[in-house]
């Protein structure tokens, strides 16, 4: 028992929060009131930046997949923010 106690808080300890980089996203398009885009994948909720937003609004609630080329996650305790620039 103290074994299985000591690897499983080894994995706890090593495990790190999800970094985004380029690549390929998929997930549903959603603008809300306030006019920010989102990305919404499962529990991911991924930004759009405001210069590419407009593109993607005769996509609103369709599933998609965007091949992102720029990520910005800025470096803070939490879940942070992510803007995503599709190609």
């Amino acid at each position: 028992m103290l074994l299985i106690c000591a690897l499983a808080s080894g994995f706890i300890i090593t495990a790190h929060p999800g970094l985004r980089g380029p690549g390929k996203y998929c997930g549903v398009i959603v603008f809300d009131r306030w006019d920010p885009c989102f990305l919404l994948s499962g529990h991911f909720i991924t930004y759009i930046s405001d210069g590419v937003k407009n593109e993607l609004r005769p996509y609103i609630g369709k599933a998609m997949q965007l091949d992102t080329l720029e990520v910005s996650q800025p470096q803070n305790p939490g879940d942070a923010p992510q803007k995503a620039l599709p190609s």
